[in-house]
């Protein structure tokens, strides 16, 4: 994959990685409204005027209630979903202390020497302590995989759940 190299102005052999991240995090989302819009069984155009302004939270939550009333009779396809919707939030969580961050010295052994380390923030007005979180690069990575294998399983389930709401309407591709 080429990412634009914005200093040079070209297409680069290199890519920022939290680009290459925001990329995969908004793919994610977007499977998730895919998701949304698949159980709400409108056309597109009607669906992004219901889901425009919605966040995040109240898509996961009309997510799991439409898959339990459209998709009753497949409990194995209502837990993946649910499955898949937990696994969103916790990426979720992961990405954003990635994304949204701030920086504390931090000890790794009682008498160890310091480190700057990463710290979640609190959105809250009053103060609260920063805490650290894993922060190495194997953590890093390891979200960027959850992410990426978040996207094909979203993209899966809204195929499962478009098959049996709407069978009639699938596009057969050929090999």
């Amino acid at each position: 994959m080429r990412w634009p190299c914005s200093s040079r102005g070209y297409y680069g052999r290199r890519f920022n990685p939290e680009l290459h991240d925001t990329f995969r995090w908004n793919v994610c989302e977007n499977k998730l409204f895919a998701l949304f819009w698949t159980l709400l069984d409108l056309p597109p155009e009607e669906a992004q005027v219901i889901s425009h302004d919605m966040n995040l939270t109240d898509v996961v939550n009309r997510v799991r209630a439409l898959a339990s009333i459209k998709l009753k009779t497949d409990t194995e396809l209502i837990a993946a979903i649910a499955n898949g919707l937990q696994v969103f939030e916790r990426c979720r969580t992961n990405r954003n202390q990635l994304t949204h961050f701030t920086f504390v010295l931090a000890q790794d052994t009682e008498t160890g020497p310091y480190r700057l380390a990463l710290a979640r923030m609190s959105r809250k007005p009053e103060y609260r302590e920063r805490v650290p979180f894993p922060d190495s690069i194997k953590d890093i990575r390891r979200v960027a995989r959850d992410i990426r294998r978040l996207n094909v399983f979203l993209r899966d389930v809204e195929r499962r759940a478009a098959a049996k709401i709407r069978p009639s309407r699938l596009i057969k591709l050929e090999d």
